[in-house]
């Protein structure tokens, strides 16, 4: 009896996809899309600014925005998704600190209350997108656990080296106390305009971040 071949796959099927004009107009509209929202959030704020503003700046209909968002609520989630990436980002340098010193938190500390102030606009409108589109409320809430988890993890690693106590419940607050303060931080400085000296708040921020890291005091 004759063996059965194995279907032949042609090698121009396996090809991905070449973009076509077509592509990247489509892109290009909704890039155009997220550039005006960006700008009408930045001059007028989120509440104040329509979806008709939103599509006049970027020389589109209002036909043309529901094709890519549902409402504008949307379109400030893909925003802020942009945020989001720019945070993770930062995170496997953090990761990378096994013994941190307190200047080594301070230059990461550095840096992410810079990413926070290079992103206040869409921070600003996410904040305020939240009372009337709960996909918002819950995307931010998923960033902030997923940030938790990730200090905790990190926080683990680096009491174990040194044989601290490293009992999940306690990490799980030490962590949480250090992102809400640091998120409160950024929110009433940067995103409500608190007068506060960047030297020395990130003096103070590197001293609590070391102290919690590395101290057992009030460890279960």
């Amino acid at each position: 009896m004759a063996k059965s071949e194995a279907p032949v796959t042609s090698a121009v099927s396996e090809r991905p996809r070449r973009r076509t004009l077509r592509d990247e107009q489509k892109e290009n509209t909704r890039l155009k899309l997220l550039a005006a929202a960006g700008q009408l959030f930045s001059e007028k704020g989120y509440a104040a600014t329509t979806i008709d503003d939103i599509v006049e700046v970027a020389g589109a209909s209002r036909g043309t925005y529901y094709l890519y968002f549902k409402n504008k609520g949307e379109i400030v989630t893909e925003l802020t998704e942009e945020y989001r990436a720019a945070t993770e980002a930062l995170l496997p340098e953090l990761a990378g600190l096994e013994d941190p010193s307190r200047e080594h938190l301070r230059s990461w500390l550095s840096k992410y209350i810079g990413l926070v102030s290079s992103y206040q606009v869409t921070i600003r409108a996410s904040i305020q997108a939240e009372g009337g589109a709960p996909e918002m409320r819950a995307a931010n809430d998923q960033r902030m656990v997923a940030f938790r988890d990730h200090l905790a993890q990190w926080m683990t690693d680096v009491r174990r080296r040194q044989d601290l106590s490293v009992d999940p419940k306690a990490i799980k607050v030490r962590t949480t106390a250090l992102m809400l303060q640091l998120e409160r931080i950024c929110y009433f400085w940067l995103i409500r305009g608190w007068k506060v000296d960047r030297a020395t708040t990130l003096d103070v921020l590197a001293d609590i971040w070391y102290t919690t890291v590395h101290s057992d005091e009030g460890a279960t």
